[in-house]
């Protein structure tokens, strides 16, 4: 039936700008009813196609039909306000697709992944027309999509899941599984199976009584002792003990007048300092194979590096006796340790006539790791300075003075 309707604006626009011989012109506008209550598209409407066979849906094809029956369709400049409502459910018709061999689904190349939504086990594309292109069992192990002739990249398709708000699961195998979005029913893996009970509580007692418990000290223990040298002590070496006569001599003959009893070598001489039998040198060694610590004489501790600066900058020890021992230098290599003994000032001697005695100082070495040598003597050997009476002659007539040496 055909039905020829009258609109007021369309006659409106007429008489403003359609005008012949200034005439209104009627328009008509005339609507096709198809068969079945199926109306179809106007002309210049876009068609629904299947998506995956690129044919007419039902909806276009009855449309079709009823054009190529003689039946007139809609004006082509009717509102697109009117456009029947069976259209865009026809749009809405979903497509299946299924993983071919491989977990492989092809798809029309003007599929739309942006949009992405997970329905029970099934993946499901909503394209932007609305329609929805459903593959089967994607959400389980979600497949390799090749749109067109175009696959998609793993790192692409992971990433429009997420953007969908898709949760992504990966698999031992290097699978992928697709969780809904967002919800704890989808299939993603959540499971809300309760807990089974673990049992009756029971008491516990303390199996042992309360202890204090003591730890003793940590043993360092060498893990390679045959690697390391022995331990050693160190040794004292080359000095004379006074029963053998000493390691060095002076002579109190050599005192200066400074001294306050000048000896008698520097008497008879007018120069001077011109008689030095009161001063000496002499060296001892020692034997330190792990190092020297320390170096004691007479009380004195001269520390390792001391000894080792001593050429340069001399060490002065006094001596039980009050005279001046001088440590002046030692060799590393040889362990040799060199000294000057001066005597300062005459020394009572018990004995009548020239004798001597001695001054003796203790020596002791210590090395790095605290090893200390037995004690050894530094013996300097002191000359007693005697008066000597000589048998001289002389003549004198009376009345006169003689004067001479005895």
């Amino acid at each position: 039936m055909t039905t020829s309707i009258e609109f007021d604006a369309v006659s409106n626009f007429s008489d403003e700008h359609a005008t012949v011989g200034e005439q209104p012109i009627s328009t008509g506008v005339q609507v096709a009813q198809a068969s079945g209550g199926q109306t179809a598209p106007a002309a210049g409407e876009p068609v629904p196609v299947d998506v995956g066979s690129g044919a007419a849906t039902q909806g276009a094809a009855n449309g079709q039909n009823a054009q190529s029956a003689g039946k007139p369709a809609a004006d082509a400049n009717a509102p697109a306000g009117n456009a029947p409502a069976t259209n865009t459910a026809a749009s809405n018709v979903a497509h299946e697709y299924h993983a071919e061999a491989g977990n492989v689904v092809k798809l029309p190349a003007n599929v739309s992944i942006d949009n992405i939504k997970v329905d029970g086990h099934n993946l499901v594309l909503v394209q932007p027309d609305g329609a929805e292109i459903v593959i089967k069992d994607g959400a389980l192990n979600v497949p390799t999509f090749v749109i067109g002739d175009v696959e998609v990249p793993r790192v692409a398709l992971i990433a429009a899941l997420e953007a969908s708000h898709v949760d992504v699961a990966f698999g031992a195998d290097g699978s992928i599984s697709a969780g809904g979005n967002g919800s704890p029913s989808s299939a993603g893996g959540d499971f809300s199976v309760p807990p089974g009970g673990i049992g009756d509580g029971f008491g516990l007692t303390a199996l042992l009584p309360p202890t204090a418990l003591q730890f003793g000290q940590p043993e360092h223990r060498e893990l390679f002792p045959s690697l390391l040298a022995p331990d050693s002590t160190p040794t004292i070496l080359d000095l004379t003990p006074s029963a053998s006569g000493g390691d060095t001599t002076v002579n109190e003959k050599g005192l200066p007048a400074s001294s306050g009893s000048e000896g008698s070598g520097e008497a008879q001489n007018p120069a001077p300092g011109t008689d030095q039998s009161e001063i000496n040198t002499g060296s001892f060694t020692i034997n330190s194979p792990d190092g020297v610590g320390s170096l004691t004489v007479a009380g004195q501790v001269i520390t390792g590096a001391e000894l080792a600066n001593s050429a340069s900058t001399p060490i002065n020890i006094t001596t039980p006796l009050g005279n001046t021992l001088t440590i002046n230098g030692y060799d590393a290599a040889t362990g040799q340790v060199s000294y000057t003994y001066t005597l300062v000032h005459s020394e009572p001697h018990p004995g009548a006539g020239t004798d001597s005695i001695f001054d003796n100082m203790t020596v002791t070495v210590t090395d790095t790791d605290g090893d200390v040598s037995l004690p050894a003597t530094l013996s300097v050997q002191i000359v007693d300075d005697v008066p000597t009476a000589h048998n001289d002659t002389n003549s004198a007539q009376s009345g006169q003075t003689v004067t001479g040496n005895v």
